[in-house]
């Protein structure tokens, strides 16, 4: 494995130039620091607290209900769902954050999802940053449609893995190619506490079978080769773009310290969902295999 240098990161540009451009196209991912500025880190970093305690009062009317047992360690533990729309929390496997202090709460929480709404910091940053908003354009075209939010945290000492994967895997849409991942970290990212790792030009490979184990839906032993890997460590406020397709995953924190992102998606423009059932039929590997991860997939365990 090797790792990125995060201080010879670039700053975020408001349009992104032919080199990068390139860069994306060959190996599947950019890198750049300061795309957030401090006021909107701490903003992000304390709208995450709101958003626990509005799930933990009871006047907010939050449906509570642990994960499944049977189903994957990253769906085992307590979800919290809002009684509009379709936001929600994921808490870490083995704790009940309703017992913990309010203060402590937010310690615990694993996923944000579909959260780009409930504060106005966050559909800022999803739909309206003129810097990200400019680097997508140059990747995806003039006309860029969005796709879906996610607060992304690893808790220190018990953050679990987010395995290898490709994000095109849970997404029905009809051109693999038109996808764009933008992963913002709040909290400095490091490889002890769960920074992103990708395979540089993955994303060129096609689609990799995905199978169901106890961790996650994952893609299959054996499709990649670790050397390859590339883990890009990035300061407070530093960004990650990466294609759709490319592989990548998150270790386990095992440090003392948390590790919060802001992850949001966005598709070019025409590049539509497409039937499930079409999807399934299409998203397979050089053999066939399966190597979608949607939801109702029976191959779950």
């Amino acid at each position: 494995m090797t790792s990125i240098d995060p201080g010879t990161l670039k700053l975020l540009p408001h349009s992104i130039g032919d080199a990068d451009v390139r860069h994306f196209r060959e190996q599947g991912f950019l890198a750049y620091r300061d795309a957030l500025t401090q006021d909107e880190i701490s903003q992000s970093m304390d709208g995450l607290k709101v958003l626990v305690r509005r799930a933990l009062d009871p006047e907010s009317k939050f449906e509570w209900r642990q994960g499944n047992q049977d189903r994957a360690r990253n769906y085992r533990g307590m979800l919290a769902k809002s009684p509009v729309g379709k936001f929600n929390i994921d808490f870490e496997a083995g704790v009940d954050p309703r017992t913990l202090p309010p203060g402590e709460a937010d310690g615990v929480a694993r996923n944000f999802n579909a959260f780009d709404g409930e504060l106005p910091i966050y559909n800022y940053l999803g739909r309206r940053h003129p810097g990200i908003q400019g680097v997508l354009k140059g990747l995806l075209g003039p006309e860029v449609q969005f796709h879906s939010a996610m607060a992304l945290s690893k808790p220190a000492k018990i953050g679990g893995m987010k395995p290898w994967h490709q994000d095109v895997a849970y997404f029905s849409v009809g051109n693999w190619d038109g996808v764009c991942g933008v992963w913002i970290a709040l909290d400095e990212a490091t490889v002890e506490n769960g920074c992103m790792h990708v395979l540089p030009g993955g994303h060129k490979i096609g689609p990799l079978r995905h199978e169901h184990t106890q961790r996650d839906c994952e893609i299959a032993d054996k499709r990649l080769d670790p050397a390859r890997t590339l883990a890009v460590p990035l300061p407070p406020g530093g960004i990650l773009f990466f294609h759709g397709m490319i592989p990548h995953f998150t270790p386990d924190n095992n440090s003392e310290k948390r590790r919060r992102a802001l992850q949001f998606h966005y598709r070019a423009k025409g590049n539509d969902l497409i039937p499930k059932e079409e999807f399934v039929k299409q998203f397979r590997d050089q053999n066939g295999d399966a190597a979608y991860c949607l939801a109702g997939d029976s191959r779950r365990p």
